[in-house]
């Protein structure tokens, strides 16, 4: 992506997302205003007009939402580039920047030297289908909770163990930090060479698995009275009748090396409030809470509460996103 070469950038997003939309869209202004080619995912902007983001070639493509909107994107794409993740509001581990940070961004200096890292993918087969990329994990469950699964895992051809669980998750590194998170899983550094396999709800083999990602992962004999399933990246269901091959794919992701313009915490919290300082580390002990929540748990005053969230929404300390079953309630989590 040298200078010499006009830079082409796509941008592409959730496309149930308004406000990811009308954020991209002022991103589209700006870089056309510094004379950078914009493409627009017809199915993210709504237009007959726009390209098909799957095959179109660009050195860059911007991706305006959540993780969901990136997985998906890396998980379509036939060729990969370099993809950087805009948060528009949603919990985004892989979203780099804040939508708020993405005018400096947009700057010609950073995207005149644009760096990237590599991550690996899952691939495979299932059955004798192949299975399409994922970025984070593929784990086997049976079509409804609740229901035990018998399987056989082997590994590199070998056997390894036969398990009764609810599943089994089967994550990247880069996955390592998103749903096998919810298990007692080991902390693995970002740059270990290596997939995890974690059993869900085993009743004979509760430990997480480290394997190294040249290795060949096979579950096999699968035993079930339901339907079972492949989810890839939370994402995607695929039914599943006998076994599941997955190795690392030929083709990584490639995402973008930003480097946000963020304070340290400590910096972010020395001129707050001493109630946006005790909230903040209310979340941090406690978790996810709604505001009810918070005032439940602190004690506090509503209208206290209310401007000590708004501050640390604002200096993002903190996200604030619809609660799952009342969109009309926020949830707020640590950044």
């Amino acid at each position: 992506m040298s200078g010499k070469k006009p830079l082409t950038i796509l941008i592409s997003g959730h496309i149930r997302n308004e406000f990811a939309r009308q954020t991209a869209k002022t991103a589209r202004s700006i870089l056309e205003e510094k004379g950078i080619q914009v493409k627009l995912d017809k199915h993210f902007f709504h237009t007959k007009k726009g390209i098909q983001a799957t095959t179109e070639p660009a050195d860059l493509a911007l991706i305006f939402g959540g993780d969901g909107a990136l997985l998906h994107f890396v998980r379509e794409r036939k060729k990969q580039i370099p993809v950087l993740g805009v948060n528009c509001g949603a919990v985004g581990k892989l979203m780099l920047v804040h939508h708020n940070r993405m005018f400096s961004v947009l700057e010609e200096s950073f995207l005149s030297k644009i760096a990237t890292e590599k991550r690996t993918r899952l691939e495979g087969m299932l059955d004798k289908r192949p299975l399409p990329a994922a970025l984070n994990d593929v784990m086997m469950v049976p079509e409804k909770p609740g229901i035990l699964v018998r399987y056989d895992l082997f590994v590199d051809g070998k056997f390894y163990f036969r398990d009764m669980a609810d599943g089994v998750l089967v994550s990247t590194v880069t996955g390592s930090a998103a749903y096998a998170v919810s298990g007692i899983n080991p902390k693995i550094h970002e740059n270990a060479r290596v997939f995890l396999i974690r059993p869900v709800n085993s009743l004979w083999h509760s430990q997480p698995i480290i394997v190294s990602e040249n290795s060949k992962i096979e579950i096999k004999h699968i035993d079930c009275r339901m339907g079972i399933e492949a989810l890839i990246d939370g994402q995607q269901r695929l039914k599943v009748k006998e076994s599941i091959t997955l190795h690392q794919s030929p083709a990584p992701a490639l995402l973008v090396l930003a480097q946000p313009e963020l304070q340290e915490e400590h910096e972010h919290l020395q001129n707050a409030m001493p109630s946006a300082k005790y909230l903040y580390w209310l979340l941090k002990a406690k978790g996810s809470l709604t505001q009810k929540e918070v005032i439940e748990e602190s004690g506090l005053q509503e209208r206290t509460v209310q401007r000590a969230l708004d501050f640390l929404v604002r200096h993002e300390l903190v996200i604030r996103q619809p609660l799952f079953s009342n969109r009309k309630q926020k949830l707020y989590s640590i950044r």
